[in-house]
């Protein structure tokens, strides 16, 4: 392999490893190769035996012609690794990024002692700044840390793989709203984006493994074949047929597509003049049989795989390289900061040791150049000290002027917290309580509800009822809510359940109806007056 730093991905099963060299101003994808993880050795994202994970890591390396080296990770997981997009006031990064570690509990639910922060910044404007906050538990960290240590590897960097993914689709700026939905053997993440703008992220806890250990086991199959079983269920666009038979497994997709399509509705809710234009499937299970088919057609949606789309194909050495690999290549472009200060200065005192003796000669040619480039500076050092007692003389006679900008500086911003208090209080949660009061009252009682996604505008519902009629009942009755007003209605498809049972899924939107809002006084003209005063 060309690279000394291996890109490597570890999911439930499978772990992928490439190497990357830079082309111009992008990463391309070399050589690659995977292999599958031992049983029990990774639970949603964390390495719970790195022992042994690393000894296997270690020996399909050096099959590969790998014998240590450095490693970027990049870390996935469906329910560990939180984030959220935040909007901050313009500043550096370094300043964004101790903001961040600073208040990281009040943009997550999160205990900041037990996780590592770090945040990437997606969009940069004069006012502000829209970043991506993302903390990783210190656990999951650490088991990473001794999955390297085992397998003989120094970590460069460890990123998150909505970051990785991220980093790679910016870069194709695609039009419109697109939806890639990147599903692995064990978790899946569906992103949004409009163009090389990032709109949301959600992951899911399930991807195709349901399908492929089915399969492994009716074929009397061991976990060592994973890959095989992969590759048997798997079709492409030179590959239309899979070597097996996928129809009784098929249906162990549903929970996989179910997911993808709730995140299409809450993406709705939140962003209601967006609209999709694709879909866009990535990830080692994307091409599972039927998968494609079932999402375009529960979506409604034009729906690819990423390599079918332009952009892509110089991204990697083969066409289907950048699908599967994705995460580990957009780790090298610009990775998150997960690494612990303490592992950092261990390294790097490592580091120091090899080269101690090359840096006290280069310390002493240093010191003989420095000391002929000072004889000249101490001839003007007299006049320069002159020079500069005069100028603290002058800054210290301006700096009333420092007092009167920070006066000015901390009444805007109590202006501006207490606006967005007012603003934050104005959000209409009564009217909830009042529909979900009116939903007990009104529903008939075999009718379920798979989904509820609620919002300050409204309500996204997805409901599952025995046939079309109660489908119909249930729709008259919700547009009869007091508490709602207009209400869309999707697509109503029917399927059988997994009790074998015919049933009618459909999902609705609903805003909350408009309330009167009592008269107030109108807003008295702020005190100018008061402003003037701290500038003068």
């Amino acid at each position: 392999m060309a690279s000394n730093i291996c890109n490597i991905e570890i999911g439930k099963r499978i772990v992928k490893v490439c190497r990357t060299q830079k082309k111009g101003k992008r990463y391309q994808i070399s050589d690659s190769f995977l292999f599958t993880a031992p049983d029990e050795c990774v639970a949603d994202g964390q390495i719970v035996n790195p022992a042994l994970l690393g000894q296997r890591l270690s020996s399909e390396l050096a099959a590969h012609g790998v014998n240590g080296g450095s490693a970027v990770f990049t870390l996935s997981s469906g329910t560990r690794i939180a984030s959220r997009l935040v909007s901050l006031p313009s500043a550096k990064d370094e300043t964004l990024q101790g903001i961040v570690a600073t208040n990281a509990s009040e943009y997550l639910p999160i205990d900041v002692s037990k996780y590592r922060t770090a945040s990437t910044v997606l969009e940069r404007s004069k006012e502000e700044c829209r970043l991506n906050v993302v903390a990783v538990p210190n656990p999951l960290v650490d088991s990473y840390i001794a999955l390297a240590d085992a397998a003989g590897l120094t970590i460069e960097a460890l990123d998150f793989s909505g970051n990785s993914q991220y980093q790679v689709l910016r870069g194709l700026g695609s039009e419109g709203v697109t939806m890639y939905v990147t599903i692995d053997d064990g978790s899946a993440m569906v992103t949004f984006m409009e163009g090389s703008n990032l709109l949301l992220q959600r992951c899911l806890t399930f991807g195709g493994d349901e399908m492929i250990t089915a399969y492994l086991q009716d074929a009397g199959l061991s976990s060592e074949q994973y890959l095989d079983a992969l590759q048997a269920l798997s079709v492409s666009a030179e590959k239309a047929q899979p070597e097996a038979d996928t129809t009784p497994y098929e249906t162990l997709l549903t929970r996989l597509v179910g997911g993808i399509a709730r995140s299409t509705d809450f993406f709705s809710s939140v962003n209601e003049n967006a609209r999709i234009e694709r879909v866009v499937l990535m990830g080692s299970c994307c091409h599972l049989a039927g998968l494609k088919e079932q999402i375009a057609r529960r979506l409604d949606l034009p729906t690819l795989w990423l390599e079918e789309i332009s952009g892509t194909q110089g991204l990697a050495n083969s066409i289907l390289g950048i699908s599967m690999f994705i995460s580990c290549l957009g780790a090298r472009i610009a990775p998150m900061g997960f690494l612990p200060a303490e592992y950092i200065t261990r390294h790097k005192r490592g580091s120091r040791k090899k080269n101690s003796r090359y840096g006290l000669v280069a310390l002493i040619g240093c010191a003989v150049i420095a000391a002929a480039l000072c004889i000249p500076q101490v001839i003007g050092y007299g006049s320069r000290q002159l020079e500069l007692s005069s100028l603290n003389k002058k800054i210290e006679s301006l700096s009333y002027v420092e007092d009167r900008y920070n006066a000015y500086v901390t009444y805007t911003e109590g202006d501006k917290a207490l606006q967005t208090f007012a603003n934050q209080a104005a959000t209409p949660n009564a009217q909830l309580e009042a529909f979900l009061t009116e939903l007990e009252k009104k529903m008939p009682s075999d009718v379920s509800f798979m989904s509820v996604t609620c919002t300050a505008p409204g309500v996204s519902i997805t409901v599952e009822c025995p046939g079309f009629d109660e489908a119909s009942v249930v729709i008259r009755q919700l547009r009869s809510f007091e508490t709602l007003g207009v209400i869309s209605v999707g697509p109503i498809t029917q399927a059988t359940n997994a009790g074998g049972m015919d049933v009618v899924t459909f999902t609705l939107t609903a805003a909350y109806a408009a309330e009167e809002a009592p008269s107030e006084p109108a807003p008295q003209p702020a005190d100018a007056a008061a402003k003037d005063d701290l500038l003068d």
